[in-house]
């Protein structure tokens, strides 16, 4: 699964994202922008995160096309505040 997030966004929660850690245990509100396939992540659109109790021990793998990516997206005002959370509330 792949999560993008706005600047606004990632400028809003800056603080929740740079303490989490692989394993952290996560809630997010998203919306899907496009579903995966067996070669293709599903991409989803943050529009809220916070760290939740929980880890779980993850290790750390490598990726053909690269471990991370990293896009910086554009999104409009307009686009944010119509936002469905991930069980489709508005």
């Amino acid at each position: 699964m792949g999560l993008s997030l706005s600047e606004k966004i990632l400028s809003a929660y800056k603080g929740t994202i740079d303490t989490l850690h692989r394993g952290d245990h996560v809630r997010f509100n998203a919306t899907i922008l496009s579903m995966g396939d067996t070669q293709h992540l599903h991409h989803l659109h943050v529009f809220a995160i916070e760290k939740i109790e929980g880890h779980k021990d993850v290790e750390a793998h490598v990726h053909n096309a690269g471990r991370y990516k990293f896009k910086i997206a554009s999104h409009t005002n307009n686009e944010l505040n119509s936002g469905s959370d991930s069980q489709g509330n508005n």
